[in-house]
């Protein structure tokens, strides 16, 4: 997961760059979405590891079935 957080923190110091220099609008925006999808993934990947943990410490016991719905609203946009 460390990757991860690395490879966003490396996509957006790489789009801070690119305003700082005033490259194009169109290639900022891109990285820009680079680096969205990246963070993207990053919450999904954190959520699939410590959801559970995070219910199950709350003391709640959560089925399987109630456990992919809660993952599906959550992974809504």
């Amino acid at each position: 997961m460390q990757n991860l957080v690395n490879n966003v923190i490396g996509q957006l110091h790489g789009v801070n760059k690119m305003i700082e220099e005033k490259q194009g609008c169109l290639k900022v925006i891109v990285q820009m979405k680079a680096a969205k999808s990246a963070l993207n993934s990053l919450i999904v990947k954190y959520l699939e590891a410590n959801l559970r943990e995070c219910v199950s410490e709350s003391g709640k016991v959560v089925e399987k079935q109630k456990f992919s719905r809660l993952m599906a609203e959550l992974m809504k946009k």
